[in-house]
């Protein structure tokens, strides 16, 4: 094994450690755009990833379709979340019925409707 500087060694334990706290253990998405719809992107079209809430010890996502270029898809702070991704994605949980059941909305103003 080569001979690594003790500073460059150093310098990408630092880096990783940063990587595992920007980095949750656990990615799931839960809104994915069905493979149908997908072969019918039109030629602009194309499919993001919005991360609407993480709690640091998971990250939650959907697909969305957009045609803006600039659109790289949003993404939420550790431990916060975005509302109005949270409340469209609300409008089709399982959970809806039963207020307080799903980990998508539990800590937040949606977690009550």
């Amino acid at each position: 094994m080569a001979h690594i500087p003790a500073k460059l060694l150093h310098r990408l334990v630092q880096l990783e450690s940063r990587m595992v706290e920007a980095c949750p253990p656990y990615f799931i998405v839960t809104e994915e755009i069905p493979e149908n719809s997908i072969a019918r992107l039109a030629e602009r079209e194309r499919i993001v990833l919005d991360c609407y809430r993480n709690n640091r010890s998971f990250v939650l996502g959907r697909q969305r379709i957009t045609e803006d270029p600039n659109d790289d898809g949003r993404q939420c702070r550790p431990g916060d979340y975005l509302l109005d991704v949270l409340w469209e994605v609300h409008a089709g949980c399982s959970h809806r019925q039963s207020p307080g059941q799903c980990s998508s909305c539990i800590g937040t103003p949606v977690a009550g409707t």
